[in-house]
């Protein structure tokens, strides 16, 4: 690092980037290293899921030849499909190109055996289900490991500087799920600044050279365009060396999902593609949510009655209690829980925020109090963290009131803190058992949190956002995360 510090910026290549030369390393040790285990993890889950269901439909289990054939042949789709590709993409992204992947083997292996009977498209239904689901959680499972062992996802190096950059990076280290791992900023200067690095931002280095890294990074972020002028200085236009180069938007936007650039002449437009999009479709969102409340209906009863049993245990009282809330165009609809509260929890809240004035201010800031006075001991707590208490308004999804997947129906006193505008535009998608902010912020994330997630969840809904937040709600429950 002194060398380069020492010789001429235009000697070093720099161009306005403290001591960064136009040689990028990359990483295919490390890469072909995560490759490998999410391959893995694929052919683990991919090998288990064949045998069963064909040990299930099938006189004959499948042998271990055609086992290993079979399951080559999905690694294929998976490869072709982008699903091993080393700039990683978000995990619904990915949702969408497995699930893909896995209907087109699925088809052509239930058309190579040539007897279309009802016992085989039953077989080969449940072998498509099996296998995406299986898979997804699969991946879920080695990306954390990878994760822990600092290979994935990709790495990136975010250029630029200000409250943008700090937003982007805390952004990407909160969810390892959209698929890139920040490893250190690099900061434009002016060309007659001293290359002397100050200290990261969230315990990242601000590096003055690529060759300052610990490891070589796969994708290179520019926060804005003086960014990218500056990242295109760095490499002198040989920016395709890189494997990857993202551009920030200046601009947010809350739709973030199913974009496309398209060359508008001497301009860049960006374009939306609305085919994913749910609210085209609503008879689907509907079947999907009847068949899904269907099936959980019965297991949902039995823990419900085991909750309300427990509930009258620990504290005499109804086990059930019914609030108003605002459901879609802001029609009111009554949702039912199983009772995790005192029966005097009014009182017991005003008493508590009397006595702790920074539980008020907790309180105000999210409704949420890290030591509840009004929840029951042990069974209260036990019941809110796994979200059993909300399993009763399985029977409002199958009213029609509310959907699997949307945003949470907050009680009044909680909805009436953010603006006009954004209540309404809430109140245009029905409200949801389970959501976005249910499986990324949950109790953790504040007002402005909870505003972020809905909006975000509102602006991309598609069929494939719901299946991800479905698939990532048993995670999420299983771990308490984020729950009080």
């Amino acid at each position: 690092m002194s060398g380069l510090a020492t010789r001429p910026a235009e000697e070093r290549g720099d161009f306005g980037i403290r001591g960064v030369r136009p040689e990028v390393r990359l990483a295919p040790v490390r890469r072909w290293r995560a490759r490998a285990y999410m391959m893995a993890a694929d052919a683990t889950s991919a090998a288990a899921c064949l045998w069963l269901v064909s040990a299930l439909f099938f006189d004959t289990p499948i042998t271990r030849g055609h086992l290993g054939v079979a399951t080559a042949v999905l690694l294929c789709f998976f490869a072709c499909a982008g699903l091993y590709a080393a700039t990683g993409s978000s995990a619904i992204e990915r949702l969408r190109l497995r699930t893909m992947a896995t209907a087109a083997f699925s088809a052509i292996l239930f058309v190579g055996i040539g007897t279309p009977a009802i016992s085989n498209i039953a077989a080969f239904a449940t072998l498509f289900a099996a296998l995406t689901i299986g898979g997804y959680y699969a991946e879920f499972l080695a990306a954390h490991l990878l994760y822990r062992r600092g290979l994935s996802p990709a790495t990136a190096v975010v250029v630029g500087n200000g409250p943008k950059v700090e937003a982007l990076v805390r952004e990407l280290m909160r969810r390892p799920v959209l698929g890139l791992r920040p490893v250190a900023l690099l900061t434009p200067v002016s060309r007659d600044d001293e290359p002397s690095p100050t200290a990261g931002f969230a315990g990242l280095p601000n590096v003055a050279s690529f060759d300052a890294l610990d490891e070589p990074v796969d994708v290179v972020i520019a926060v804005g365009r003086s960014s990218l002028m500056a990242l295109h200085q760095l490499t002198r236009n040989r920016v395709q060396e890189l494997a990857s180069t993202i551009v920030l938007a200046d601009d947010a936007t809350e739709q973030s999902l199913w974009l496309a650039t398209r060359s508008l002449g001497m301009v860049t437009g960006i374009e939306t593609h609305n085919t994913h999009r749910l609210d085209r479709s609503p008879l689907l969102k509907r079947a999907m949510d009847i068949v899904l409340a269907t099936a959980a209906a019965i297991p949902a009863a039995i823990l419900t009655l085991l909750a309300a049993t427990a509930v009258k245990i620990v504290d005499p009282g109804p086990a059930f209690y019914e609030q108003r809330r605002m459901g879609r165009n802001g029609r009111p609809i009554h949702v039912l829980k199983v009772r995790t509260m005192y029966t005097d929890s009014d009182r017991r809240l005003a008493e508590h925020l009397n006595a702790f004035p920074e539980a008020r201010k907790d309180w105000e800031h999210r409704f949420k109090l890290a030591d509840d006075p009004r929840i029951l001991p042990v069974v209260g707590s036990l019941l809110r963290k796994s979200s059993i208490d909300e399993l009763p308004q399985i029977w409002n999804v199958l009213r029609g009131d509310m959907s699997m997947v949307g945003p949470r129906p907050f009680p009044d006193y909680h909805l009436e803190r953010f603006d006009e505008e954004f209540k309404a535009l809430r109140m245009s998608v029905p409200p949801g058992l389970t959501g976005f902010w249910q499986v990324s912020t949950r109790s953790e994330g504040d007002l402005e949190a909870q505003k972020a997630d809905d909006l975000f969840y509102i602006r991309n809904r598609s069929l494939w956002l719901d299946l991800y937040i479905l698939l990532q709600t048993p995670p999420a429950v299983l771990t308490g995360m984020g729950a009080k």
